[in-house]
């Protein structure tokens, strides 16, 4: 069962200090933020917004430390918490993003499509390796007009 143990001050200095737990985990809650906490394992530091949501309570991971500072830690759960305010899921929508197709697959989605079809089909796979490799890894919905006119 997880249980915050105690409140603490995060900060670089308090985080650094927290030792590891031989078994099990150890969650630390933070005097400034009450939804902002700290899990303590044998194999790492973990920060957490801890909430109840809907009548349960939800841990959403912010990241493990020293990957992140405290201060950035901090930084992105005023941002997941921020969105839980305004009614959105930030779990819901890291998993809808981790399904959004990429600007790479629909191209290989075209291509297999037009392959017998379209007869210049080499020149837009030329196109696409020497003026769109920026748009490659990006998710569709963070292509944007402006991203596309700076591309240009």
């Amino acid at each position: 069962m997880k249980t915050i143990s105690r409140s603490i001050t995060i900060n670089k200095t308090v985080v650094e200090s927290l030792e590891y737990t031989e078994k099990g985990a150890v969650f630390y809650q933070d005097t400034k933020d009450k939804y902002f906490c700290i899990k303590v394992t044998s194999s790492g530091k973990y920060y957490y917004l801890r909430k109840y949501i809907r009548g349960r309570v939800k841990y959403i991971k912010i990241g493990d430390f020293p990957t992140l500072t405290p201060a950035l830690a901090r930084r992105e759960y005023v941002k997941l918490y921020s969105k839980l305010i305004e009614g959105k899921d930030p779990v819901q929508e890291k998993r809808q993003l981790k399904k959004e197709m990429t600007f790479a697959e629909l191209f290989k989605l075209y291509t297999e499509e037009k392959e017998n079809i379209k007869k210049s089909l080499k020149q837009d796979k030329n196109y696409f390796k020497s003026s769109l490799q920026g748009f490659k890894n990006l998710k569709l919905t963070a292509i944007t007009y402006d991203k596309i006119k700076i591309n240009q």
